[in-house]
């Protein structure tokens, strides 16, 4: 309906991909199409070429795939090389075969005795040190960019953090070097200083928040604390009420022991007491935009695409506030109306809001102009709104049989599945 920066870049997501009209009108929420997606690129399902698509009745899913455990793709008779651009793809095997295992030491054990060549599941911490220490293993591990940050955010509408200078706070005396620790070090990741990718923005490296080997500053913060409404006695510290009991949503699983024992500490810096508790679902309950979670350790986000929209576009903006799956934990942009309808407790002071900012900076079409619009928004979020606390920018961890010809993509943010290829014996 209008023009649109990343226009081109949306055309890439799997929701793009076309249906042919003779089948389209098969398929709803109660029956999906992908069993039964067409090929137009060089593999297709294992078992397409079975299937029969006179009618919807007769059309069954093919064989290939079962989505709770397998997907194998095989060459695509139809594809014709010389009408494709060998640098999008240029598929080294003839089979692909995929299995979905939930436990990752298992897939890992079947990789190390030959019998899978690439594991995409998540790396264990004493995994990542046995494969860098060890010689012969460490070329099959692959640590790449994917462009993933991990955040604490906070809800703006929520005590104490509904003052800004609470929120510049926190930012200034969050210990990012522990929390870096607490995930295993920067094998895991570069320590986050701002929001977006510095590969998107005309100002990599911003950190407002600077401080020495980013071990948070405590006198830093408590200046930014006497400024707030919270701060009663000009110490430094929130000491009214509600700076006690805040409530800080987790889990228990993994690092997030170690990285909230970090968290609790930073903020107790500062005063803020926090009252840390585990829900049964709590994704669930974050993404429910009228839980009355004050601050979280639990986010993270990954670009669908490499476009600032695709990060700033989306968790700031207060269209994009609904009452379930709401992925604005800090409500940025929220506005009375919509605090009513959601019934969420709106401010006296009101939320701040970047929603005219977002589409003055999606609406611009040339590349450098839009890198310099977001970058500046990215700032501003920063500094004006802090809705969050970024720290860092994670690594994917992908092993490998030592015959594979990795080749990773950045843009997508995984495994270039249409470029790998095997070493010859």
């Amino acid at each position: 309906t209008q023009p649109t920066g990343d226009f081109l870049d949306r055309l890439t997501l799997p929701a793009t991909a076309p249906i042919p009209r003779e089948i389209a009108g098969c398929f709803d929420r109660s029956r999906g199409y992908g069993p039964n997606l067409v090929a137009t690129g060089p593999f297709m399902i294992e078992g397409s070429d079975d299937l029969d698509p006179t009618s919807c009745d007769s059309l069954t899913p093919a064989a290939g795939f079962d989505p709770s455990k397998r997907l194998s793709l095989v060459r695509n008779p139809d594809y014709d090389p010389a009408t494709d651009d060998p640098g999008i793809r240029d598929p080294g095997f003839d089979r692909y075969r995929f299995s979905i295992q939930e436990d990752p030491n298992k897939t890992l054990t079947r990789l190390e005795k030959g019998r899978v060549d690439l594991s995409t599941g998540d790396v264990g911490i004493d995994t990542l040190r046995r494969y860098v220490s060890d010689p012969q293993l460490r070329n099959r591990l692959h640590v790449e960019q994917d462009d993933r940050l991990w955040y604490l955010a906070m809800n703006l509408t929520e005590p104490p953090f509904d003052d800004l200078h609470v929120r510049r706070a926190v930012n200034l005396v969050m210990d990012k070097d522990l929390l870096q620790r607490a995930w295993g070090g920067a094998i895991q990741g570069e320590i986050a200083t701002h929001i977006l990718p510095d590969s998107l923005v005309d100002e990599p490296g911003l950190d407002p928040y600077a401080s020495h080997h980013h071990e948070g500053d405590v006198a830093a913060a408590r200046r930014e604390m006497r400024r707030s409404r919270y701060d009663h006695d000009d110490d430094g510290r929130c000491d009214a009420a509600v700076c006690r009991g805040v409530l800080h949503v987790t889990r228990t699983d993994g690092q997030w022991e170690s990285l909230d024992d970090v968290v609790t500490e930073s903020l107790a810096k500062i005063g803020i007491e926090l009252d840390t508790r585990v829900p049964d679902d709590p994704y669930g309950y974050i993404t429910t935009a009228r839980s009355p979670m004050a601050i979280t350790s639990l986010p993270s986000w990954v670009k669908d695409y490499p476009d600032p929209f695709a990060i700033l576009g989306f968790l700031m903006s207060g269209a994009n506030i609904t009452a379930t799956d709401n992925y604005n934990y800090s409500l940025v942009g929220l506005t009375k109306a919509t605090a009513e309808r959601l019934h969420v407790a709106y401010p006296r002071g009101g939320v701040p809001s970047v929603d005219a900012e977002i589409a003055r900076c999606e609406s611009i079409l040339v590349n450098s102009d839009r890198q310099t619009c977001w970058s500046a928004l990215d700032r501003r979020v920063m500094l004006d709104v802090a809705p969050w606390v970024p720290y860092l920018s994670a690594t994917r961890r992908i092993i490998t049989s030592d015959r594979v010809e990795f080749v990773f993509d950045g843009a997508a943010g995984e495994v270039s599945f249409a470029h790998l290829g095997l070493r010859s014996p």
